[in-house]
């Protein structure tokens, strides 16, 4: 289902546009009300890889986006009339401005919750666009540092990747150590149904990771960094969140050998998701913040 909202001009910009974009809007209709949704702060995103650049021109890089993302953000600032983020996390981000900032929660819960888990033993699954170096970055993290940890203990455990994009070099070090990448999957559901826990090993990034509330809404448990866990719930809603590869390994082996305790947690989650995530929440989020401008029309 689909509903218009009158009088609404919807324009996806890429960030490096909106400095550009948002001046000739107020010049060719000074009463345009402009309202953004940003999918991430990027500033974050921008100095989470300066911090971890390994050279110092890759760190000069990363840190002048950085500084040309803040710029951007403080022209939004000023320029906007409401700006929409996805989590409490993004809003405390943001410069302060005239724009008034409202927090709405994406719609990605289905209207009915998934049921008929039938989890396989120490089937762990990973959902991500691999073409995207922070997802790559984090599955290779987890394949050299977690993984042999978690096979020590269990070793039936098999790790499945959905996700296109994967280069050469992570390819062969998947087959090396026996992950299976399954590319493009249509249908996640089976993959979520068969899992007995999700992993999110994110390192860095930016933005509310809608991997995880995708594995949380269909009830399976899930461990991830911090960073994958940042805007989405509290630690309650989550198997672990550890950033040390020792401890996330941990954690993924306590939910494999104790499946009932974290099934019932992840249940609980669940539940949560569907009440937070759902899709007429969020038209009626949206709605509201358009019907402010109708209101002083």
């Amino acid at each position: 289902m689909r509903r218009a909202i009158s009088g609404a001009a919807i324009v996806d910009l890429q960030w490096e546009e909106v400095g550009a974009i948002l001046p000739f809007v107020r010049g060719i209709n000074p009463s345009a009300r402009i309202v953004c949704t940003l999918h991430d702060v990027l500033s974050q995103r921008f100095s989470r890889s300066r911090d971890r650049a390994t050279t110092p021109l890759r760190r000069l890089r990363w840190a002048w986006a950085a500084m040309l993302a803040r710029r951007l953000e403080q022209a939004l600032m000023r320029r906007a009339d409401e700006v929409v983020v996805l989590s409490e996390k993004d809003r405390g981000l943001l410069p302060p401005g005239r724009a008034r900032v409202h927090v709405v929660n994406p719609p990605l819960a289905p209207d009915e919750p998934p049921s008929g888990r039938t989890p396989e033993p120490g089937a762990m699954l990973f959902v991500a666009a691999l073409y995207r170096w922070d997802n790559a970055e984090g599955l290779t993290w987890f394949i050299t540092e977690c993984l042999p940890l978690i096979k020590r203990r269990v070793p039936s455990a098999k790790l499945r990747v959905a996700g296109a994009g994967a280069g050469l070099e992570l390819r062969s070090l998947a087959a090396a150590q026996g992950v299976e990448l399954l590319d493009f999957v249509e249908d996640l559901a089976p993959l979520y149904a068969q899992a007995a826990v999700v992993v999110v090993p994110l390192l860095h990034g930016a933005g509310t990771k809608f991997k995880v509330i995708d594995a949380l809404v269909t009830g399976v448990p899930v461990v991830t960094t911090s960073v994958g866990a940042e805007g989405i719930g509290t630690e309650l809603h989550y198997a672990g969140v550890m950033d040390q590869a020792v401890e996330f390994a941990e954690r993924v082996v306590d939910v494999l050998e104790n499946s009932v305790h974290f099934e019932q947690r992840a249940r609980e989650a669940q539940n949560w998701a569907m009440a937070h995530y759902g899709r007429e929440q969020f038209l009626a989020s949206m709605e509201r913040i358009y019907a402010m401008g109708e209101q002083r029309a």
